[in-house]
């Protein structure tokens, strides 16, 4: 008992649980002052001063008198400031009453003094201006300014302390109310079942009904039971209250904050938005060189970035490659959404790609706080408890805070000394932050992890702030390497495609290091001074609200259903939702609640999907309109309205949205071309307007879309040649071109967008012979040129492209042989060359690509034999080699072949006896000889083949 008195009496615990006020009463306010600060200076409570500090014995602490004021809604700052002043002045003149006392940091009187926050009734603090005294992520001292919607209107709002209190406190008490609530049910529940077992005895006879005492015993019981039906319905009256009291704030406050929440979200975007792509990147690199290390083993859960942000994916296998030397790759399998016949996502592992060791990201490794000692277990016997506590027990959180304290000091020590020896106090400030205080500690555990202590990590914790990211990097291997600490886990805030939902905004490299003495791990956050000044002017206060009412939490600000949904209509127009999405809804429900709650001023959406919704007639007109698009335009990043059925023009009000980095618009029909503002759009990263009816040309404009990373304009009326815009999209990984009507050769500058990694041309007018400079796609994975009037030979320099998986070169006019570099794309998966003027012999390089699974070479001029080679690719399981000048018999060794599910010959010179060996392929599914010179009967062993569905012979 001593041992946790010892720990809830510290000094740490004192303050942190010391009331934002005490109210002595005494005959005189300076009386009450002075018993509270002996060195109360006299003189100047007789002057009336608005207020009168004096620094205790520490000399960190000023007292500052406050007092009673009635004030009503009427009331604005302005006035509140008047009457607290004249209520200051005759409270200090007066003999009596009662004076309130109010300990805060350090203020400075001679600044005109505001009202925190008040309310009818209330208890008015004074304080000088928003003051922060931290730089950690929640637990701060802090004192916010006067907060109304037209000061927010102005740009002056921020989020008063007495909104946070207040929601704090309507949260806190929805359990003890539910607890009282549960218990009272379960008494009625107990009791209603005793009773009515007592009357089913005196029913059967073992009770005598008229025994004076039965009689006395169930009409207590029957009346002990009704007033505790009486008490379950207060309580439940009472617990709804509290739920419908936390609601309606949580409302009120969502919509209040959502402005706030928007000004700080821009201001962190502008800090991103300021550094330079290079140090960004190059930071990266250096957090992901020791966080995102160790090998990689098939069935193993990983992330990678795609189409701008992270996606879960599995291992498949580690892909083998020429070089020894070389860093590995892993073909994964991305996780995908499929859209059913209901018009549901479900989710599952399909599209695979090929991609280096550096770009795939482990998830984080499960890091938590040692396991109770024997220090808890003693604790625990000395509280009277005989079995071990665990992480959930107040012994465990008693020892935790304890072992906190003593590391704190060395944690602090060590991480300045690293930063020192560094060289990085010039370009760096170490934020120390107080103990995360037990009641957040609780509260977090309870909310976040089921009530296990062990899982908060950062009960000791600072703030490096930095200059610049070259600093953080610096700053990140200096906490790599601190004494006394290891490395634990990181969480890379500030990677491009970390998803800002969850913290607002907020951006950060966090760091857990474990200390080497204790076990116990602590938090390091490295940031940049632009986000610690966005965060210190208002934008934790926002944080902590939104983190209050749930807003933050996915579940809470999401909505995922039919338009028709009145409440959650409520809840957009309310600000309440980041996220919406109405996929397969009808038209009638969008334009009678979605429109009018897009265009409330308090709606702040990121994200909004109108896939496959039916019978709109013009989206520009009924649901992305003018006004709706610039409400939305601030927060806007997702923009979904895919098969909408829509025609008219693509919907002019999108040029506001700049904040918008997914647009896809495809299977609608607009009128016009792609429209000249769409380079306005500059923080795009992945834009899809597919199968529009778009006709004329790419504009020029494009090319200020220096972020894109996927452009899909593929099944429009896109004319003329390539446009040189597109040379400038230095960051695009896919390009999407296929179908339109473009003309004239492939251009050279091809070869300088590096990142590609898809490029489809497929089904245009383009002619000319295949660059060599695609050989510089060192990333490519997959290529589509079919279907155009391409000529010339296949260019060597595509044997440098080692990542292709796909090589499709169907109907062109390409001419000379199959080149014998083929065999280099290891990673070849599927090959197209059918209908084209190949000639000669099949190279033996080709017996390489052992992770094909479909060739197709049909409608060639090629010759010699079927190679027996083909066993060797033993991933084949579809192989057209019909209609070329093929001769010889048909190769024995096919029959190893034990995924081969399409074996097409027909056409060609072959010879001789179809192989008896045939039956052995169990899954083949499609066999075609015909017009061929084979002869001799169909052998019986193809009775076995039980999945073949086509069998054409003509022998």
């Amino acid at each position: 008992d001593n041992f946790l008195s010892g720990i809830l009496d510290s000094p740490e615990h004192r303050a942190s649980s010391m009331p934002s006020h005490n109210t002595i009463s005494s005959k005189t306010g300076s009386t009450a002052a002075a018993a509270d600060c002996k060195r109360f200076p006299s003189s100047s409570v007789k002057s009336g001063a608005d207020s009168s500090p004096c620094t205790s014995s520490e000399g960190d602490i000023q007292v500052l008198l406050t007092i009673s004021v009635a004030v009503s809604s009427t009331d604005t700052p302005t006035t509140l400031v008047q009457k607290a002043r004249q209520a200051t002045a005759a409270a200090l003149s007066t003999p009596t009453g009662p004076t309130t006392v109010w300990r805060t940091k350090t203020l400075d009187p001679t600044v005109p003094l505001v009202v925190a926050g008040v309310g009818s009734g209330d208890i008015v603090a004074l304080s000088d201006k928003t003051q922060s005294r931290c730089g950690s992520s929640d637990g701060c001292d802090t004192e916010f300014a006067s907060y109304s919607e037209d000061q927010t209107d102005a740009g002056q709002g921020q989020v008063d302390e007495l909104t946070l209190q207040h929601l704090v406190a309507l949260k806190e008490a929805i359990g003890p109310k539910f607890i009282a609530l549960e218990d009272t049910r379960t008494q009625v529940e107990v009791r209603s079942r005793l009773l009515a077992n007592i009357r089913s005895r005196i029913d059967s006879g073992q009770f005598v009904a008229e025994q004076s005492d039965t009689i006395n015993f169930t009409s207590r019981m029957a009346s002990d039971l009704e007033t505790l039906k009486a008490a379950l319905e207060r309580r439940r009256v009472e617990f709804d209250r509290a739920v419908n009291a936390y609601r309606r704030m949580a409302r009120r406050e969502i919509r209040r904050t959502s402005i706030l929440m928007q000004r700080k979200s821009s201001d962190y975007n502008e800090v991103v938005a300021n550094q330079e792509r290079s140090a960004v990147d190059s930071l990266t690199v250096v957090v992901e060189g020791v966080a995102n290390v160790g090998p990689l083993a098939p069935g193993d859960q990983v992330q990678v970035v795609h189409g701008g942000a992270f996606t879960p994916a599995i291992v498949v296998e580690q892909e083998h490659g020429g070089d020894p030397d070389a860093p590995p790759n892993f073909r994964i399998r991305l996780q995908t959404q499929q859209l059913t016949i209901t018009f549901e996502y479900s989710e599952d592992f399909l599209e695979e790609v090929v991609l280096p060791r550096s770009l795939i990201y482990r998830p984080p490794p499960r890091v938590r706080q040692p396991q109770p000692s024997e220090i808890a277990v003693a604790l625990a016997k000395l509280r009277g408890r005989e079995e071990a506590p665990c992480t959930e027990d107040v012994e465990y959180l008693a020892e935790l805070m304890a072992t906190a304290a003593k590391v704190a000091p060395r944690f602090e020590a060590s991480i300045q000394r690293a930063m020192s020896a560094a060289q990085l106090m010039e370009r760096v400030i170490v934020h120390k932050s107080s103990l995360k205080k037990i009641a957040r500690t609780t509260q977090k555990a309870s909310d976040k992890y089921k009530g296990d202590y062990s899982c908060i990590l950062d009960i000791v914790r600072l703030t490096v702030v930095c200059q610049s990211l070259d600093a953080v990097a610096a700053a990140f291997q200096a906490v790599v390497h601190a004494i006394g600490f290891k490395l634990a886990r990181v969480k890379n805030r500030l990677h491009p495609s970390f998803d800002v939902t969850s913290s607002a905004g907020y951006r950060d490299v966090l760091l857990n290091v474990v200390d080497e003495t204790t076990g116990h791990v602590c938090e390091v956050q490295l940031t940049l001074q632009g986000f610690m000044t966005a965060k210190e002017n208002g934008g934790h206060a926002v944080y902590k609200v939104l983190r209050l009412v749930g807003r933050l939490e996915e579940w809470s600000s999401t909505h995922q259903g039919d338009a028709g949904d009145v409440e959650a209509a409520e809840r957009l127009r309310d600000g309440a939702l980041t996220s919406f999405d109405i996929t397969g809804s009808t038209h009638s429900g969008i334009l009678s609640h979605v429109v009018p709650a897009l265009a409330s001023s308090r709606c702040f959406l990121s994200s909004l999907k109108l896939n496959f919704v039916s019978g709109l007639k013009s989206l520009a007109e009924q649901v992305l309109t003018e006004s709706v698009l610039k409400q939305l335009a601030p927060t806007l990043q997702v923009l979904e309205a895919h098969n909408c059925g829509s025609r008219g023009l693509v919907p002019p009000g999108l040029r506001q949205c700049r904040q918008l980095r997914h647009l896809h618009l495809g299977l609608n029909r607009f009128d016009g071309g792609l429209p000249q503002w769409i380079g306005e759009l500059d923080r795009l990263r992945h834009l899809d307007i597919e199968q529009c009816d778009l006709a004329g040309v790419i504009p020029p404009s494009i090319a200020n879309l220096q972020l894109i990373q996927v452009l899909d304009l593929c099944g429009n009326r896109i004319s003329g040649p390539l446009s040189e815009a597109v040379r400038s999209l230095h960051q695009v990984k896919a390009l999407h071109l296929n179908l339109n009507m473009l003309t004239g050769p492939i251009p050279e500058w091809i070869g300088e967008l590096a990142e590609l990694r898809e490029l489809s041309l497929r089904g245009n007018r383009l002619t000319g012979a295949i660059p060599q400079s695609l050989g510089n796609l060192v990333h490519l994975t997959e290529l589509y040129l079919y279907d155009n009037a391409l000529c010339g030979e296949l260019p060597k320099e595509l044997a440098a492209c080692a990542h292709l998986t796909m090589l499709s070169c169907s109907s062109n006019s390409i001419t000379g042989p199959i080149p014998s570099w083929i065999g280099q794309l290891s990673s070849l998966s599927e090959l197209y060359l059918h209908d084209n003027q190949f000639s000669g012999e099949l190279p033996d390089s080709m017996r390489q690509l052992r992770a094909l699974s479909h060739l197709s070479i049909s409608k060639n001029n090629l010759t010699g034999m079927l190679p027996e080679w083909f066993s060797e690719m033993t991933a084949l399981a579809f192989v057209d080699v019909s209609e070329n000048y093929f001769t010889g018999p048909l190769p024995i060794t096919l029959s190893q072949l034990q995924k081969l599910s399409t074996f097409d010959a027909h056409s060609n010179g072959l010879e001789g006896l179809v192989p008896d060996s045939y039956g052995d392929i169990l899954s083949l599914q499609s066999l075609d000889l015909h017009n061929t010179s084979l002869r001799g009967p169909i052998p019986d062993s193809l009775n076995n083949l039980v999945r073949l569905h086509k069998l054409h012979f003509l022998i």
